[in-house]
Parts: C-alpha cells; structure tokens; sequence
C-alpha cells in the first residue's frame, strides 16, 4: 500500500489491472481514490500568489488564501493544460479523448467546481468555426462523465446542418455548414480563478522555495 501510494496517477491506474485483489485494495483505499482523481481531497493548501520585488513581478506559493491568489490543482493526466497561464486553467482536448476516462473521474484535484466548456459543433468549408459555450457546476467538482454527458445532451438539441448565405461559394449562394460528429469535436475546458501544477509559474514558485 505504501508502495502504491508513490505512483503517477497513469501508473497506479495500470496497477487496477494487475489483480482482482489489487483492484479492490486501490479502490477501497481512500488515499489511492484521491490519486486516482475518483475521491475528492479534503481541502486546498496551495495557491499562487504574485508579490512585486525589485520592480519585478514574481511568483510564490503560500498555503492560505490571499485576495488575488490563485489555487494550485493537479490536473488529471488526461488532460493537457496551457502550461504557460498564470491566472487561469485552460485546456483543450479532443471529445474522443474525454470519453476514455472513467466518468466519475474529477478533472482536477482539489475539485474545481465551475467550468466555462466551449465545444465545436459545426465546421464550414469558409469562415469561422460554429461553437456552444456554456457553464458547467457541480458543487462537488466536475468529472469527465459530467462533460461529456452535457455535450451529449446539447448534441441531442442540435439540427442535423445549417446553410448560411455565402454568394459564390455554391450554384445555389449558399454554404452548406456540416455538423461535426461528437467524437471528432475539439471541447475546450477552462476554469478561472486556478492555475494547474505543472504551470511553469507554479515551478518557478518552487524553485524559488528551495533556493
């Protein structure tokens, strides 16, 4: 158990496989739960904080919240987040890709639980993608199953195409806009307020913790 506690996220899912006994001991343990992103951490101890030193703006990671700070939180490895963001979480995937994961899995530890999800829904041969943008809350984190539940949702709401005016781009005048399957949309997550781990302001912080 001690051993397992020290695994990556990926690795110790990969250990689910290993045996029917591991299988249960990881996931009635707590702690493997919460590394697994299936369990929510008891409460946030990091944030990002700012601090102006020599006319310069530099980051440091307190362990309270202070007004203008940000909270620090692991995102699932699943995801890719925009590494080079200071203020915010932002994140863009392929839907296929969301649907892998576990649909009680959270997309972040600790929970976030108020997400902005934009997703792709039409792509025309000209001009602009046609987007859905809305807000996503669950007050006890949102998980993979609640993206993509949503998303399929508002997919069941959607026309099967559109046609707009576009002089020349047809005999007709018009441009037939075609829907893009679910699978194959892009779905961008973002989160204000945090910043993820791997952010290389909060590696600086911690380079700066150790000098």
């Amino acid at each position: 158990m001690m051993v397992l506690s020290h695994l990556e996220t990926k690795d110790l899912t990969h250990a689910l496989s290993v045996s029917k006994n591991w299988h249960q001991t990881i996931l009635d343990t707590i702690e493997l739960r919460r590394n697994l992103f299936l369990a929510p951490k008891e409460k946030a101890n990091e944030f990002l904080q700012w601090k102006r030193i020599d006319l310069e703006w530099k980051p440091f990671i307190v362990h309270e919240f202070i007004t203008g700070s940000k909270l620090i939180v692991k995102v699932h490895p699943a995801l890719l987040p925009d590494r080079v963001l200071r203020t915010c979480l932002d994140t863009i995937q392929s839907n296929a890709s969301l649907q892998l994961v576990s649909p009680s899995t959270l997309l972040t530890q600790p929970p976030v639980t108020e997400f902005t999800i934009v997703q792709q829904v039409f792509s025309p041969a000209f001009g602009p993608e046609h987007k859905h943008k809305f807000v996503l809350k669950r007050e006890r984190g949102v998980t993979f199953g609640d993206v993509v539940e949503e998303m399929r949702a508002r997919q069941a709401r959607e026309p099967a195409g559109e046609a707009v005016a576009a002089e020349g781009y047809s005999a007709g005048g018009e441009l037939v806009i075609v829907k893009v399957p679910l699978d194959q949309r892009n779905v961008r997550i973002e989160a204000s307020g945090v910043v993820a781990e791997v952010s290389e302001w909060v590696r600086g912080a911690r380079e700066g913790l150790e000098q």
